[in-house]
């Protein structure tokens, strides 16, 4: 039997959809997401966007209404970072609002296993943040100019690395230049969405 037309609906990018709410942070404007898939991630990074004081409308089953406005919170404990790495991203939109950020460094994997962030530490480093690891969390300082922009130099081209300094890299002072970039269709849409 022959088929002759019909509808499919193609959900979004899990993958990017939680790199935009991470994105959200960096402004008080309220930003919608379309084509939102409802799946774990998203629920997770939701929680979080939510604890540190954003404002989530869910206008559809995959349409989002975020606002940043009312967070007020520099401090993730760790029962929410064992849920997913994620919460690692907060790090450069968090400095930019309020200069200091601490982080619980029990950090979630998944099924494909530990993954460090070093070099989100040391891409943050570079752009001028002081790091520094006790009492089993990641700190994050700034002085009074802020991140400043900076030429990054990835070991490998990491999704979430790139991801994470592209947004920091959005409000930071000067330019900054990632070579060894990922450069996956998520970090592009990513992209578009920050410009």
């Amino acid at each position: 039997r022959r088929l002759t037309g019909g509808k499919v609906a193609v959900a979004g990018s899990s993958n990017q959809v939680t790199k935009c709410i991470i994105a959200s942070l960096l402004t008080d404007d309220e930003i919608t997401l379309a084509g939102a898939p409802e799946v774990d991630e998203r629920r997770v990074v939701l929680e979080l966007f939510e604890f540190l004081g954003g404002r989530v409308e869910e206008l559809d089953a995959s349409t989002l209404r975020l606002s940043s406005r009312g967070v007020n919170r520099a401090q993730i404990p760790a029962e929410l970072c064992r849920k997913n790495r994620i919460s690692v991203l907060t790090a450069g939109p968090l400095l930019h609002r309020f200069r200091e950020v601490t982080i619980a460094a029990a950090l979630g994997g998944d099924q494909i296993g530990r993954r460090p962030v070093d070099f989100h530490l040391k891409g943050l480093e570079e752009m001028g943040a002081r790091v520094e690891t006790a009492d089993g969390s990641y700190h994050f300082s700034v002085g009074e100019t802020g991140l400043h922009g900076a030429h990054l130099e990835l070991p490998f081209p990491s999704v979430m690395t790139t991801e994470h300094l592209v947004m920091t890299a959005t409000l930071a002072r000067g330019r900054t230049v990632i070579e060894n970039a990922a450069t996956e269709p998520e970090i592009i849409e990513l992209v578009k969405m920050l410009q």
